[in-house]
């Protein structure tokens, strides 16, 4: 039996449809069941980094603080008066950072009564029976049922001890880093409970994260992924509806024509974007003609647009505070006018000279090098003679001085390890630490030679300034011993350039 041309290319076409749409049914049961268990598997690797994160970090907030608590006269002031009003402010400011509501906080010495934060107590068992055992420790530990986490720290006989209860009350900061919506409860488990689902029609998900396994504790989530599997089904069967609508409208209107526009476009927006991506936030994304890829061309313009404006702003901020941290600084010390930008200066021309990527950092911390010297009185800064060996301790100790000062911010997280060892000799004869060689980080030995330089080439009110021969001369004949001859010969090279 003949049929019309108009009937084969019908049944061809039919047939092509069937087949498509058999496939299609069939691709996409197995990507339910593939994609479904890929995403399970990463829900899980989400949350465990989530949760392993927020302890650690917690773990580490606490042994600093402890640690720092330890060592603050403040606090120790307060508890041997025995004013707890002060003690408990104190704590109170501290506590409320660290991320559980429930801390308990013990201070104890053997001449005065011991103090416990907020009047809650830590089960003396662990103090009488693992005292010893814990002090300097960081860990976790089952007491009966209940599982605490404890830091302490003993300084000269004194003991401040922190124990936090993990229960469920203590969880309710974390369930905010996971999906809350799904999140059914968090329990408390010396056991690691293995994944309860169904592999075809997951509705439920339970698995443990461990907080210590070598203490047994974990962490034991529900989640109602009833929602979760009712939405992957759903999306899957409107994605394959809207594949069949999509595959015969563009076979009526010219697929190859759409598909190798779009193609072009896409490839132009991936090469556009590729500048973007590596940094250069002034390249701009251009029109194509294509109403949807000129929307996100324009999105992608204002959030460049953005990002160099706030780029703009905290480096503003930045140099702002730099310049008002030298300012307080000069006003106490008029040896230190122009001292911090002239080192600031030979430091950065000699990472440039030595093609260091990091010069701006380094110039920063030459910026910032003597900001100890704030916490110094003036009248020793300000001494016309010769410092006495006394006097001299005291003023060696800025440095220390000026790390404590830039820990207090995340801004300085990098240079002020290089203010700290800026007065480090290779040779082990500097300070505070009489570091020796590579010990010393590289960017602090180019502010030791930046700052032995421009001190010698000053006038103080003791001797005359040297020139800059003499003073490279010096600097050079020390090479070795006290400083690094490569960086000795850049700031050579860089003066010669300068000149």
């Amino acid at each position: 039996m003949k049929h019309s041309f108009l009937y084969q290319k019908y049944r061809k076409i039919s047939f092509a449809l069937v087949t498509f749409i058999i496939g299609l049914v069939v691709f996409f049961s197995i990507s339910i069941t593939v994609s479904s268990r890929r995403y399970l598997d990463r829900f899980m690797e989400h949350n465990e980094q989530m949760t392993k994160s927020y302890f650690e970090v917690f773990q580490q907030d606490a042994a600093i603080r402890v640690s720092r608590w330890s060592l603050c006269s403040n606090t120790l002031n307060a508890y041997e008066t025995g004013d707890t009003d002060t003690l408990d402010r104190i704590f109170s400011q501290r506590v409320k950072t660290i991320g559980f509501p429930d801390v308990r906080i013990l201070i104890r010495e053997a001449e005065y009564a011991d103090y416990w934060y907020g009047g809650n107590g830590i089960p003396e068992s662990i103090l009488h029976t693992k005292q010893e055992d814990l002090i300097h420790e960081t860990c976790f530990h089952w007491e009966d049922d209940d599982l605490w986490f404890i830091v302490s720290e003993e300084l000269d006989g004194y003991l401040i001890f922190m124990a936090v209860p993990i229960h469920h009350d203590n969880m309710e900061e974390l369930s905010f880093y996971l999906e809350g919506n799904l999140l059914e409860n968090i329990e408390i488990t010396k056991e690691k409970v293995y994944l309860d689902r169904d592999y075809l029609h997951w509705k439920r998900l339970v698995f443990s994260v461990p907080i210590d396994e070598d203490a047994g504790a974990f962490l034991t989530y529900t989640f109602d992924m009833k929602s979760l599997s009712e939405y992957f089904y759903w999306s899957y069967g409107i994605t394959t509806v809207a594949i069949l609508l999509f595959f015969g409208g563009i076979m009526r209107f010219g697929l190859r024509r759409m598909i190798l526009e779009a193609h072009h476009q896409v490839t132009r927006f991936e090469k556009e974007m590729e500048a973007i991506a590596e940094g250069d936030y002034s390249r701009k994304i251009s029109e194509s003609g294509f109403h949807e890829f000129d929307r996100l061309g324009d999105a992608v313009n204002d959030l460049t647009d953005a990002i160099e404006e706030r780029n703009r702003q905290l480096s503003d901020h930045v140099q702002e505070l730099y310049g008002l941290l030298v300012q307080v600084l000069e006003q106490k010390d008029p040896y230190t006018r122009g001292h911090s930008e002239r080192v600031a200066m030979y430091a950065r021309g000699i990472a440039k000279v030595l093609g260091l990527e990091n010069a701006e950092e380094i110039h920063a911390a030459g910026l910032l090098h003597d900001v100890g010297k704030i916490a110094i009185p003036e009248s020793v800064l300000n001494k016309p003679e010769r410092f006495t060996e006394g006097e001299y301790d005291y003023v060696k100790e800025h440095a220390q001085r000026g790390y404590d000062l830039l820990l207090e911010s995340k801004e300085f997280h990098r240079i002020r390890t290089w203010v700290l060892y800026h007065h480090e000799r290779l040779d082990g004869s500097g300070y505070p630490k009489g570091l020796k060689g590579k010990e010393i980080p590289f960017e602090a030995r180019i502010i030791a030679v930046a700052d032995v330089f421009d001190a010698m080439t000053s006038d103080r009110s003791y001797r005359r300034a040297l020139s800059a021969e003499e003073a490279l001369a010096y600097l050079h004949d020390q090479e070795g011993r006290a400083f690094e001859k490569s960086i000795v010969d850049a700031l050579t090279e860089y003066l010669k350039a300068s000149s």
